[in-house]
């Protein structure tokens, strides 16, 4: 499961307002700013928590690549597809790649529906 988009800041900021100030219920604030109720929820509960209007730090390290990055990655396979992996990531970095193991290109093709197989030379067959 992916992480999902959250509310702005100032969203978030009235959210609050409109829950407190104003005296609304949660699912009339949501639909008053035509947010999901579950959103407007999370948010309230966040401030009433943390009392920032701000995202906690995410944990983890962060990808080597870019969604953009990947998109020419996979240009760069669909063009020609006999390319070994360890090819393809030297010359995804002289396009602006980063520079990364020939595993780590495999992985991304993987996720992008790519499967690493090699690709046969088929007999040239003439038409009679």
């Amino acid at each position: 499961m992916g992480i999902a988009k959250s509310l702005d800041s100032t969203v978030r900021d009235q959210v609050v307002a409109l829950k407190e100030i104003s005296g609304l219920s949660l699912n009339d604030v949501a639909k008053k700013m035509n947010k999901c109720c579950h959103a407007v929820q999370n948010a309230y509960k966040k401030h009433l928590e943390s009392n920032t209007f701000t995202d906690k730090p995410r944990c983890g390290r962060p990808r080597m690549s870019t969604l953009r990055q990947v998109r020419t990655l996979k240009r760069l396979v669909i063009t020609n597809r006999r390319l070994s992996s360890k090819i393809l990531s030297r010359q995804w970095h002289d396009v602006g790649g980063p520079l990364i193991s020939p595993k780590s290109v495999r992985r991304r093709l993987n996720k992008q529906g790519l499967n690493g197989r090699v690709a046969i030379k088929k007999p040239f067959i003439p038409k009679k």
